[in-house]
């Protein structure tokens, strides 16, 4: 398996790939009713060399640079269209635009096109293809979800959405390792079992999963990743009651539903081998 792929797919996963291939031309998806949806590579979900600002960074240049233009925009624009600041855009970007410290992969190209004087145009960004036919994992995300939903939801609604894909049960304490505090005593640190809890209720109460209550195995919880809100939340982050003017450029999904994970069959959640573990195997 080459090193672009390493970090992100486990041994064998090659002939157990979660999805099809993503389109060629684009790793982008259409849904009915001019949605969109991107193919992310899980490093972006899972990896804790990745700020959770990175992910929905990632998803809106993904999706910007669908346009004939390419990425055109400034990082204030982005943060505009994503309800945040720039200095969040900016710490997303900085992981993603430098080399993985492990195995060198670079996320996001930036082509500068400032003159040393500060003038000239915004700089061009795209995005790696990511690897599917060499066994990379990668989880399908809507733009929508990158556009509404705060950076930590969004990471958790990945989890989701890539253990849905892959027919695996999930447990709270699965979904609080791939959550880590950023700041703080406890930075690096993986969040509790509750902290978790209470992020999946905010989670739900968007729309944006569903939570089928000891629908799973062993009489576990059961998470549904939703591909639009089952209802209608106006807030920026996706907090019902309040009023949002963050405009986006990219359109709804539609609201077609998938079967419940219930009554699919388990199968392994992926471990990154790098830099969380460097040797580490599937668990």
């Amino acid at each position: 398996m080459s090193a672009a792929v390493a970090h992100a797919a486990p041994t064998g996963a090659a002939s157990a790939r979660p999805h099809a291939a993503a389109p060629a031309a684009a790793g982008a998806r259409p849904r009915a009713g001019g949605g969109l949806r991107i193919c992310v590579p899980l490093r972006l979900v899972v990896g804790a060399q990745y700020r959770d600002a990175a992910l929905r960074t990632y998803i809106k240049i993904a999706a910007l640079a669908l346009r004939p233009a390419g990425c055109r925009a400034k990082v204030v624009t982005i943060a505009g269209w994503l309800g945040t600041s720039a200095s969040e855009i900016e710490r997303g970007l900085r992981d993603l635009q430098n080399p993985d410290p492990v195995d060198g992969i670079t996320e996001v190209l930036t082509t500068r096109k400032t003159m040393r004087d500060g003038t000239g145009e915004s700089a061009h960004r795209t995005v790696r293809p990511v690897e599917t036919d060499a066994g990379e994992l990668f989880v399908w995300i809507p733009v929508r979800a990158a556009d509404v939903l705060r950076p930590r939801l969004l990471r958790l609604y990945g989890a989701i959405a890539y253990a849905q894909a892959r027919r695996m049960p999930l447990t709270v304490r699965e979904l609080a390792d791939h959550l880590r505090h950023e700041s703080g005593d406890h930075q690096g640190e993986t969040l509790t079992e509750r902290q978790t809890a209470r992020l999946l209720d905010e989670l739900a109460a968007t729309g944006w999963i569903t939570v089928h209550h000891r629908q799973g195995p062993r009489g576990r919880h059961a998470y549904e990743a939703n591909p639009s809100p089952l209802h209608r939340c106006s807030s920026r982050w996706e907090r019902p009651g309040t009023a949002s003017s963050s405009p986006s450029p990219t359109p709804p999904i539609s609201s077609s539903r998938t079967s419940s994970p219930s009554s699919r069959r388990p199968a392994t959640w992926p471990r990154p081998r790098s830099p969380i573990s460097p040797s580490s195997s599937p668990g």
